[in-house]
């Protein structure tokens, strides 16, 4: 079966995916760019939805490269097993090109994709942000989501428009996603802040015998501190637990929660943006 015939066959199961499935999971109604980024891996900023037109060549190519040291034994009619070593050079020949193949498909996305819409894709490509993507949906671990939560998730992850929220917020403002993740009124910002606190403090609890959510700090008496130090009488960090660098000794950590899409961030980088919270707190 020739290439082209292969790509005939599969067109409608495409149209399908793109026209169906896809927006009935996520809620939006999306472009030919988007399509290109949500058939990538999670780890690469997609949802894993492949576009089947566009793998039929090369999943035909590993058929046949798999395939090839049986194919041979029966040409010559060759009654024995292929070997295993054949199998395996089989098979690391097919894990290599389709790894190249991936590496292909991500650059040619990048290149269509909008500023914009390219750093949704390096946001979503950022180490442990696909996570949630990938768990069991356990709902005893609360790793179950139902729909709304579900496409609520992705409309942030790619930075898609809601349609069913407020026009205004309770404090006079236009409401939208990235109001909605700044402003103070409501408790969201302490409430997402806290619970992100109280997990890790959890997680540390099981490594560390001695771990507490707000400790005091010690008052300044004339110590010399950097430059933009927070020397006020109330300062603290969010944790604190002995033994977790060394043995007896107290490490202290600081949770920082921000929107990556904020408009202040429009200009930098995921790494510029993660160093600020990090340098502000030094």
């Amino acid at each position: 079966m020739t290439d082209n015939r292969l790509r005939d066959l599969l067109e409608p199961l495409e149209n399908a995916i793109a026209n169906l499935l896809i927006p009935a999971i996520t809620d939006h109604q999306f472009n030919e760019e988007e399509r290109n980024l949500l058939a990538l891996p999670v780890h690469l900023g997609g949802l894993g939805i492949v576009n089947p037109v566009e793998l039929a060549s090369q999943e035909y190519e590993v058929s046949v490269t798999v395939t090839r040291p049986l194919t041979q034994h029966i040409i010559h009619q060759d009654h024995h097993t292929p070997d295993e070593a054949d199998n395996n050079a089989a098979k690391s020949q097919t894990i290599a090109k389709k790894h190249e193949a991936l590496k292909e498909s991500e650059m040619r996305v990048n290149n269509m994709l909008t500023p914009n819409l390219l750093k949704v894709k390096e946001q979503a490509s950022e180490r442990g942000a696909s996570s949630w993507l990938t768990v069991i949906p356990l709902k005893d671990l609360g790793y179950d989501l139902n729909k709304g939560e579900f496409r609520d998730a992705l409309k942030l992850r790619y930075n898609w428009e809601f349609s069913d929220i407020p026009n205004r917020c309770i404090c006079g403002d236009i409401f939208d996603v990235d109001h909605a993740m700044t402003c103070r009124n409501g408790g969201f910002v302490t409430q997402r802040h806290n619970e992100i606190r109280d997990l890790e403090a959890a997680l540390l609890s099981t490594i560390c015998k001695d771990v507490e959510i707000e400790p005091p700090l010690q008052q300044i008496t004339g110590e010399i501190l950097n430059n933009g130090a927070n020397t006020s009488q109330d300062a603290g960090l969010d944790i604190l637990a002995r033994g977790f660098w060394e043995r007896q000794k107290s490490a202290y950590f600081d949770v920082r929660v921000f929107h990556p899409y904020a408009d202040s961030y429009h200009e930098r980088t995921p790494e510029q943006v993660f160093k600020q919270p990090k340098n502000e707190k030094k």
